[in-house]
């Protein structure tokens, strides 16, 4: 018997990525319900899944308290996602959201106590695990092909998103609302796989991070580009380094003592989202690389959310949590990003994980105001992440 699912927020992510992914997984769940205050989104929505007017609501709250669902898949500005979760629990409603799963470490850690105390389940779709690439790079890297790993280098230049460059309009440039820039945006899945890359010992002892703002429209008060180093306990490390703009390019290279593997890309689009041909491991300079095609269509985009929807409706299914990830998963990567922001805030490395006494523990990237910050600091300069009420801007 299939799983029934409901949509609750039917933007972009929705229309273009996931649905095509529910499309293609008719198998093992079927969306019964969807939610959002925009009707245009909903007609969109509803006509492509042949759903009448009394499944199609305006707000959540509607949609919990009328539609028979199994489970309900968010993709709403991730400061409201713990009020959907909560009122679920309430309902017994399982819940899956798009990363970044909140605003504070404080905020998952509410989430999972409701989980805890009703029973649902809950996930988190980081997706990029999924891909062929990213999965058949963890697969050899499990399997052994590099040795011990020893580092994780990560790039995505230009990465292009919605409602933060000039001329565009959009929660995403605002801190208090997005919780930060590119870092909390795209650079969540590329911390969740570098720890993936790293295997499952590693544990994160410091992070070192540099913000600057270039390129995002004038009153945006968050960081376009980032450049984040994690030094794990036994001297292992993640190098990530992330732009927005209006190209994708990047790379992924993880090095390990017998040998290094590289995802390559058929042209320009290398960033992590994007679609890989084949992936190269060398063990030594005089050898010939080792080429492990990776058989994927660009088109249709069923894809990019595919992996992740069918693991967590067989999840709900039948209680197979294989390639779900968890709450706990999402709490540490959102730890990691803050004590990066922490990290710019002090100007030095900070101990990982992030300290509950650390203000942005509790409130965010916003609590970057609450640390003393040096009067050249690039927040200061910038006039980064500004908390409600505070005047946006560069500074």
């Amino acid at each position: 018997m299939t799983v029934r699912a409901a949509l609750v927020g039917l933007g972009f992510a929705t229309q273009e990525l996931k649905l095509p992914a529910y499309l293609a997984a008719t198998d093992v769940v079927s969306v019964v319900a969807i939610a959002d205050p925009d009707p245009e989104a909903r007609k969109i929505i509803s006509e492509r899944l042949g759903l009448p007017a009394s499944a199609c609501f305006s707000t959540y709250e509607e949609l919990l308290n009328t539609a028979d669902v199994d489970y309900i898949d968010v993709s709403t500005p991730h400061l409201t996602h713990l009020p959907i979760l909560t009122l679920a629990a309430e309902r017994g409603v399982s819940v899956v959201c798009d990363k970044p799963l909140a605003m504070s470490v404080a905020e998952v850690d509410e989430m999972i106590g409701v989980t805890e105390r009703s029973g649902i389940r809950a996930g988190v779709h980081h997706n990029y695990t999924h891909f062929p690439s990213h999965a058949e790079a963890l697969r050899q890297v499990r399997a052994g092909a590099l040795g011990h790993v020893d580092s994780v280098t990560m790039t995505a230049h230009s990465v292009y998103a919605p409602g933060v460059m000039p001329g565009d309009e959009g929660w995403r440039g605002t801190a208090r609302l997005a919780g930060g820039g590119i870092l909390m945006d795209y650079g969540i899945h590329l911390l969740y796989l570098s720890q993936h890359l790293l295997g499952p010992t590693f544990t994160p002892r410091t992070v070192t991070a540099r913000v600057d703002k270039r390129r995002i429209r004038p009153e945006a008060d968050v960081e376009d580009t980032v450049t984040v180093h994690i030094e794990g306990e036994a001297g292992q490390t993640a190098t990530l380094t992330l732009m927005w703009g209006m190209g994708t390019s990047g790379h992924t290279i993880v090095d390990g003592e017998t040998g290094t593997l590289q995802i390559r890309y058929p042209d320009m689009l290398s960033a992590q989202h994007n679609v890989a041909e084949q992936i190269e491991i060398v063990r030594d300079r005089l050898d010939a690389p080792t080429v492990v095609p990776i058989d994927w269509e660009r088109f249709p985009l069923s894809w990019y959310y595919g992996g992740s929807v069918r693991a967590f409706a067989t999840y709900i299914q039948s209680g197979d949590a294989t390639g779900v990830a968890t709450l706990a998963e999402a709490r540490a990567t959102i730890s990691l990003a803050l004590s990066a922001y922490e990290s710019v805030a002090l100007d030095r490395p900070v101990e990982a994980p992030l300290s509950p006494s650390s203000p942005l523990y509790s409130i965010g990237v916003t609590g970057v105001h609450k640390l003393e910050l040096a009067a050249d600091n690039v927040i200061r300069r910038r006039g980064l992440y500004q908390p409600a009420g505070a005047e946006l801007g560069d500074g």
